[in-house]
């Protein structure tokens, strides 16, 4: 018929219309264009939405911002509570059928009120310890599951995370372990320390590690918090769009570690598909302008993503996934996707480690020093030049 005549008609002439539409008006589009609307009379016109490249322009005065960098100290307390966390997770574990009380293990599971219990609802592992306690969320399940018993069922009151508001939850214990746990000297020799003091150390210095990182990321978020304010963006919707579909994936594979499908996780949060990216879609919003901001920051400033580091955390993903007991035939399918994420992870430490330096003073102080160590190389070739003697060389004169 006549439609799909036109149809036909359409298909061969758009894609040369489009390919000379960009050439005349000039413009370097970041993603596929898309026909938005034709028409075709009075006379053939085509409307296409292009996505531009997106814009990042920071603040002149980038390089002028600054914040104390003031890791925490780890303190004796924090390595002892460390080293009885590790205890727990090697623990010797024995049903019993009594209340839990502390020092136990507990499976329970938790679900929101008002919805009916998921069928696979994995349980969660609380040992029943304040002192080793993450977060308050934690703390507040422990107080809560002191004193219940096996299938005991209660209502109670918790945060989603730590900084969101209160919610009601119902729980279940599944079932109360006594935890007999292993001594030091026991986790010394499974950890191949020479002895209890050795493990004290390596854990000193696992925390002192961690704590490092720890600090270092949010230093790093609170000097894009300064940017991110000041930097004018612009970005073509799809950007936001294909943001909003990697975190999907990325909660799709978090879910899948935990034996849970996102189909099951929106019927447990009883939400639809569409309601969760709505509910995405700021926090989206947030990360992709971060990214855009770091990839300029890497880009202006000349950084680099060596390969070998870059393999280096491909092949350390690699490991943990093959360890995690992903097969091979699904590594292979994922492989250019890994990849891609390690460079791209390298490529925001190394933009991490600048604003750190940067804001921190270190780098200003590095580039003072190179400054005076250059100057006083080319004072001394200019005195060599005029025959003249540096004191340095003088004194090695005097010395021989």
């Amino acid at each position: 018929g006549e439609e799909s005549i036109t149809q036909e008609a359409l298909e061969l002439v758009i894609p040369e219309t489009y390919e000379t539409a960009l050439k005349e008006s000039g413009l370097e589009p970041f993603a596929a264009g898309r026909l938005e609307e034709y028409e075709l009379t009075p006379e053939l016109k085509f409307t296409f939405i292009v996505p531009l490249k997106p814009e990042v322009v920071l603040p002149e005065d980038y390089r002028q911002i600054r914040l104390p960098y003031e890791p925490p100290a780890v303190t004796e307390e924090d390595v002892q509570r460390f080293l009885r966390s590790l205890q727990q997770d090697y623990a010797f574990l024995e049903s019993v059928d009594r209340p839990a009380q502390i020092g136990d293990m507990v499976l329970v599971k938790l679900w929101k009120k008002g919805r009916p219990e998921p069928a696979e609802l994995e349980p969660l592992r609380i040992y029943l310890d304040p002192e080793t306690s993450p977060d308050k969320i934690y703390t507040r399940l422990i107080e809560n599951l002191i004193g219940r018993e096996k299938h005991e069922q209660f209502e109670i009151t918790l945060p989603a995370s730590p900084e969101e508001e209160l919610e009601d939850y119902v729980a279940r214990v599944v079932l109360v372990f006594a935890a007999t746990l292993p001594s030091l000297e026991e986790l010394a020799a499974h950890f191949t320390a020479e002895s209890p003091e050795k493990l004290t150390e390596m854990a000193r210095q696992e925390l002192i590690s961690e704590r490092k990182i720890e600090y270092l990321e949010n230093y790093v978020n609170r000097v894009l918090d300064i940017l991110q304010e000041r930097t004018r963006l612009a970005y073509p919707p799809v950007l936001l769009h294909k943001q909003i579909e990697e975190m999907l994936e990325e909660l799709e594979e978090d879910l899948s570690e935990d034996g849970m499908t996102l189909d099951m996780s929106l019927q447990m949060e009883g939400i639809s598909r569409e309601e969760l990216i709505e509910k995405m879609r700021e926090a989206a919003k947030y990360r992709l302008e971060r990214d855009l901001i770091m990839e300029e920051i890497f880009s202006r400033e000349g950084l680099q993503a060596p390969e070998s580091e870059v393999f280096e955390h491909f092949a350390s993903h690699l490991r943990s996934l093959q360890a995690q007991g992903v097969k091979n035939k699904e590594l292979r399918e994922k492989l250019a996707r890994i990849l891609k994420h390690s460079y791209e992870f390298v490529k925001y430490r190394a933009a991490a480690e600048f604003l750190k330096g940067l804001a921190s003073g270190e780098l200003e102080r590095h580039e003072q020093e190179k400054r005076a160590e250059e100057e006083t190389e080319f004072a001394g070739a200019s005195m060599a030049e005029e025959g003249l003697v540096t004191p340095e060389a003088e004194a090695e004169g005097a010395a021989s």
